[in-house]
């Protein structure tokens, strides 16, 4: 005696047809075959895969440095290796944790903002390369001093 005869096959077929509703089928076989295809790329490792990311180097600088207090100070990041891509990502730049701003990374792999807003004294601005789809996050540190203003005697 056979094991499923095809009566068997069409008693099943109906009680799924009950339990899931005729229009739910195609949904329920068309997600197993998503799941089956996933766990088989997963189990033998997918061609298409995205490459890992690559951890790139962050070099900061300013300008002018040493700077005068309350004068613009051009602060830039150099991401290496430069980032590729639709979206190259952002750099943040900040005192401590007082963000001095944010600038968009272009073509050859630098951002660059200018602040009025460094204190006195020996400060060191931090940036923070946001990463995009090729690179990972990273992060830089330039120590900047600045003087304060002498005033001119008259």
């Amino acid at each position: 005696m056979e094991l499923l005869s095809p009566f068997h096959l069409i008693v099943i077929l109906a009680v799924v047809v009950l339990l899931f509703g005729g229009r739910k089928i195609p949904e329920v076989m068309r997600g197993m075959g998503e799941g089956i295809r996933s766990f088989k790329e997963g189990v033998r490792g997918d061609a298409n895969a995205p490459a890992t990311q690559t951890t790139p180097t962050l070099m900061v600088s300013a300008s002018p440095n040493p700077a005068m207090m309350g004068h613009p100070v051009t602060l830039t990041a150099t991401i290496s290796p430069a980032p590729s891509g639709a979206s190259l990502g952002t750099v943040s730049f900040f005192n401590g944790s007082t963000p001095l701003g944010t600038g968009n990374v272009v073509a050859g792999g630098t951002a660059s903002v200018t602040t009025s807003n460094l204190p006195a004294g020996a400060v060191h601005v931090m940036a923070a390369y946001s990463g995009n789809a090729n690179l990972t996050a990273a992060s830089g540190v330039v120590p900047v001093t600045v003087n304060s203003s002498v005033p001119v005697a008259t």
